[in-house]
């Protein structure tokens, strides 16, 4: 058959398919760490700034 891969490289493509879905879950996961972290550190300064200015 044209185009079919014997089972050697059929076995090659399905691990880097798998390390590739692997490699972009790590993304999207460090992508949502990233983006969790920068809105903690937005919340805390507008709790700070709030409060700084309430004691004036």
């Amino acid at each position: 058959m044209v185009g079919m891969p014997i089972s050697g490289d059929l076995s090659a493509l399905v691990h880097q398919f798998v390390e590739e879905k692997i490699q972009t879950t790590m993304l999207t996961g460090m992508m949502i760490g990233a983006l969790v972290a920068i809105l903690l550190v937005i919340i805390i300064i507008f709790f700070i700034y709030r409060r700084m200015k309430q004691s004036r």
